[in-house]
């Protein structure tokens, strides 16, 4: 894999070992500081990371860090969601849903950095797609059409 991603705030879902299994070279920055310098440190230091990942821990989205890491187009926006907050997911590249197993968001990031979608829409897990309730489409008879056999 060996992206350059960073992982912003708390790890309180212990993501940063599973990153680094999976094959990611992945930087912990815990302070606004630290990712602030991991994102301007030139490519002599360490390759560009190509995303951050953050999580809306404790019911809140670090702003400053959202509002820092778009300052950088060419990096990736990816939410780990840890509560069942209103957030407005568009501002995101993706975002993974809360107890998503890491082998879907592992596939969806690694995804996500082969083909990212700076100037495109934003990709939600599909997870996150509501199923509606009800029957199916196709056992919902045609308008005119009865439901009972003659």
């Amino acid at each position: 894999m060996s992206a350059s991603i960073l992982f912003f705030g708390s790890d309180t879902c212990h993501r940063l070992p599973v990153l680094a299994a999976a094959g990611f070279e992945v930087e912990h920055c815990p302070s606004i500081a630290h990712l602030s310098a991991a994102l301007s440190a030139g490519p002599e230091s360490r390759p560009a990371p190509q995303a951050v990942l953050l999580c809306d821990h404790d019911g809140r989205l670090p702003q400053d860090a959202i509002a820092l890491t778009r300052t950088h187009p060419a990096i990736s926006l990816v939410l780990f969601r840890e509560t069942n907050c209103l957030w407005n997911e568009a501002d995101f590249d993706l975002v993974i849903p809360v107890l998503t197993p890491p082998p879907s968001w592992l596939h969806d990031l690694a995804a996500l950095l082969k083909n990212p979608l700076h100037s495109g829409p934003r990709l939600v897990s599909p997870q996150l797609v509501p199923t509606p309730p009800g029957p199916s489409p196709a056992s919902v008879p045609a308008p005119g059409r009865s439901t009972r056999s003659a």
